[in-house]
């Protein structure tokens, strides 16, 4: 799904399914971009992530998936120069 996603709005796709032990999501990138590079501004927040520029893993817990989304949001503002909804 985040593979269709990133492709048809050509931008980053990060999407994850919500466990009882600990979130695992996934991530796609359209050229250029790198999701290990975000995510690695994120290392605190998560548990592991993995996987190559393009695409990738990650766990973390739920308590700190707002934590995640504003760490992510903020890298993709800086890096692509966008303006913070």
């Amino acid at each position: 799904m985040a593979s269709r996603l990133c492709d048809f709005f050509e931008k980053p796709t990060f999407l994850y399914k919500m466990t009882l032990k600990e979130n695992v999501g996934h991530f796609r990138m359209p050229e250029g971009l790198s999701g290990i590079e975000a995510l690695g501004t994120c290392a605190k927040i998560l548990r592991r992530y993995g996987g190559h520029g393009a695409a990738g893993g990650f766990y973390f817990q739920e308590k700190d998936s707002a934590k995640l989304q504003d760490c992510l949001e903020n890298f993709f503002v800086k890096k692509l120069k966008l303006k913070k909804k």
